[in-house]
């Protein structure tokens, strides 16, 4: 998968739920064809993870782990308008730059390459969140806190890390306007759940770029 330590950990876990249970094998297989096939909503799926190569069993695996719990409302959400898609790696100062013109309350550092994460999240004061599900008008409050943060492309293991670690998840995917902050709200995550409990996550249509009834939901 990659030489991470989080890499690592993927493969191990999922190998061991293939080995007790054929049945991961075969979700993991549809889910991987579903992610090629664009039979997921790429908005979401880059927002799990990115990558310019194929996508693997382990990387199913991830993003079925977290794009699961968006839909169940376990992860919720909020949308922070950018003004414009991150460049590439060569042109980091110019992402920089960008994240420092932020709506308040958040605030962006980024670090690129020096440690575990592209940078931090920061807000400074209390934000609502909502359930990314049309049919559901729930949200919550959270604290000022901070989230890691990833800009373009990143592992799906690196971002289900950072949500079981952290419980939070700031994204800034390519050809995206927008950064997502991802709240895990279940306090001690299950890595994994039983296949035959419809774990794979459901097809869904892309969120339309409209404030939604969710208040909060996109700065």
């Amino acid at each position: 998968m990659n030489g991470s330590y989080h890499g690592f950990a993927t493969e191990n876990t999922v190998d061991n739920l293939i080995k007790s249970s054929p049945a991961w094998a075969s979700s993991l297989v549809e889910v991987k064809s579903g992610m090629t096939g664009n039979q997921y909503p790429k908005e979401i799926l880059d927002v799990c993870g990115q990558k310019p190569t194929d996508y693997s069993l382990y990387d199913a695996f991830c993003f079925s782990q977290i794009y699961g719990r968006i839909l169940s409302g376990d992860a919720l959400v909020v949308v922070v308008d950018v003004g414009s898609s991150p460049r590439p790696d060569r042109r980091k100062e110019e992402n920089s730059r960008a994240l420092e013109g932020l709506p308040e309350p958040f605030i962006a550092s980024s670090w690129f390459d020096k440690f575990e994460c592209d940078g931090c999240l920061r807000w400074n004061m209390p934000i609502r969140l909502g359930q990314l599900t049309s049919s559901s008008e729930y949200s919550t409050m959270i604290d000022p806190g901070q989230a890691p943060l990833e800009v373009g492309n990143t592992q799906f293991s690196r971002s289900l890390l950072h949500l079981f670690q952290c419980g939070y998840l700031a994204r800034w995917p390519y050809d995206q306007k927008s950064l997502w902050l991802i709240y895990l709200s279940s306090s001690v995550p299950s890595i994994a759940e039983d296949p035959k409990k419809n774990n794979k996550p459901r097809r869904s249509s892309a969120p339309r770029r409209k404030r939604n009834k969710i208040q909060g939901l996109l700065f």
